[in-house]
């Protein structure tokens, strides 16, 4: 299991990070994460874990990960966006997670918008966004990543849709190196 000591380990972030919550097993990290943002959690605060029970993608569609092969982490997001401007951060996110997964792997990532993330027009990693408004404020938004890292087998129905960023670049990815990239890219 990733630790919260081996995570920050090296992590050259100013707030992202800096509190990490990691777990064994939970239910979702995007629920954990909104639950904390809602009792005032700081901007940054990254919820991860090596097994989710109730994992979801966008439109309700499950996701699940192989423990201790892969990354499934949220992190908590207060950014000052005016309501309208909402739409444009799924792209932003996007773009940061496939610059920190080429810049760890030399892979080409291709999006496909709003959240998922290709090799070989296989799916490698998908992004959920929730966020919440007080009034016609945002409050904050939960941003869920979850990518196959060194996972490689995958149920029937996903074999010819999925990949793993092992499968691609034919070797172990070490997973603290790519997650402290990601959360680097993240508050960049």
């Amino acid at each position: 299991m990733l630790t919260e000591q081996e995570l920050q380990e090296g992590l050259e972030t100013r707030s992202f990070g800096r509190k990490i919550y990691s777990f064994e097993v939970i239910d979702s990290t995007n629920n954990c994460a909104k639950a904390l943002a809602g009792c005032s959690a700081e901007e940054g605060t990254i919820v991860i874990a090596e097994r989710q029970t109730a994992g979801r993608g966008r439109l309700g569609r499950g996701w699940t990960a192989n423990p201790n092969e892969n990354l499934t982490f949220s992190v908590v997001l207060r950014p000052s966006l005016a309501p309208e401007a909402i739409h444009l951060l799924p792209l932003i996110v996007a773009v940061a997670i496939a610059d920190a997964i080429e810049k760890t792997t030399g892979l080409a990532i291709d999006c496909k918008w709003p959240n998922d993330l290709l090799v070989d027009r296989r799916k490698v990693a998908g992004i959920l966004l929730e966020g919440s408004m007080q009034q016609t404020r945002l409050d904050f938004v939960v941003i869920g990543v979850g990518i196959n890292v060194n996972q490689t087998r995958f149920p029937d129905h996903l074999r010819d849709r999925a990949t793993s960023l092992k499968i691609a670049c034919r070797r172990n990815i070490e997973r603290p190196v790519l997650f402290r990239e990601i959360v680097a890219a993240l508050e960049r």
